[in-house]
């Protein structure tokens, strides 16, 4: 091979690795086409991160943990270290600003629920923010008809991986998941999109919330068109890599 052909080569190939770079990093993935307006920001728990993501992004999801010996809504993805960031104050970063806000509680239980619905109501309602605008998500369903009442959407976060369970095992979490989907109606359910077919066929009419971090595989891409079409799925989150 000459020079010049070995030249062109390198170009190529710098050419294509840089562009599969850009994209990685580009907010407007060619899967997501026409369906912009429901593609949300994945774990957007700093300022600086927010400020970038609202340039693009109609919502975001973000990261909170509830402390409660200082009454306050940390915004953090355990085990990484708080930054010190107050719920109090990423609302207020927010400005005038009304983004589709998805928090997932990662301590969200039955034992800390009605003081973390009491903080949030009196950070919500300081910056005048609307309830119907924030999703609240938990592992621990159990309470979350007190948001719903008080007029936050909500979301039941299931077990990851049903895709992998045996037979028996998927049949016991199903069952599970529509016992709670029974007791409090107005509760969706979220999850990756790798378990979207299985819920698609056991809840087609509830409110879905997906998450789409790793969409590799040629057959990925099918489920995320089918589940961007789906009426059923409200929102799916994609990662978010700012520059």
């Amino acid at each position: 091979m000459t020079k010049g052909k070995l030249l062109k080569t390198a170009i190529i190939l710098c050419l294509a690795v840089l562009g599969i770079w850009l994209y990685k990093y580009s907010p407007r993935k060619i899967e997501f086409m026409g369906y912009y307006d429901k593609i949300g920001a994945h774990r957007v728990n700093d300022l600086e991160k927010l400020g970038s993501a609202l340039k693009y992004f109609d919502a975001i999801e973000l990261d909170l943990v509830y402390q409660a010996e200082t009454n306050i809504l940390d915004v953090n993805h355990p085990p990484a270290p708080s930054i010190g960031l107050d719920f109090s104050e990423y609302m207020a970063a927010l400005g005038t600003e009304h983004p589709f806000v998805w928090l997932d509680i990662k301590n969200l239980d039955s034992t800390n629920a009605e003081g973390v619905l009491k903080r949030l109501n009196l950070t919500v309602e300081k910056h005048n923010f609307p309830k119907e605008q924030i999703l609240i998500e938990t592992r621990f369903p159990e309470k979350l008809s007190l948001f719903s009442t008080e007029g936050y959407k909500t979301s039941y976060y299931l077990k990851q991986s049903l895709h992998k369970l045996k037979p028996s095992s998927l049949a016991s979490e199903i069952e599970k998941i529509q016992k709670v989907l029974t007791d409090q109606p107005a509760v969706a359910i979220s999850t990756e999109h790798f378990d979207y077919e299985i819920l698609q066929q056991h809840f087609p009419k509830r409110t879905k919330y997906v998450w789409c971090l790793r969409h590799s595989k040629i057959g990925d891409f099918r489920i995320v068109r089918t589940l961007l079409k789906d009426e059923s799925v409200a929102l799916v989150l994609t990662r978010y890599n700012p520059f």
